[in-house]
């Protein structure tokens, strides 16, 4: 029993340390990001005067990228 427990949770760490490669290779240091938090899953609209009163600035946010 112990023995099957052992090679489990070694099998599960090796899997697990192949599972995050890229790690942030996703994120362009030269570019700003924003994160918005939400309390519950969902499809949420946030409107432009929401979006302002942030501080995110709408001008120079290129919509096909979001």
């Amino acid at each position: 029993m112990k023995k099957t427990v052992l090679i489990l949770i070694l099998s599960l760490a090796f899997i697990s340390s192949f599972s995050q490669a890229f790690e942030n290779s996703w994120i362009n240091y030269n570019q700003q990001y924003f994160k918005i938090k939400v309390w519950s899953d969902g499809i949420y609209r946030i409107n432009q005067q929401t979006l302002l009163f942030a501080g995110i600035p709408l001008s120079s946010i290129d919509p096909r990228k979001i």
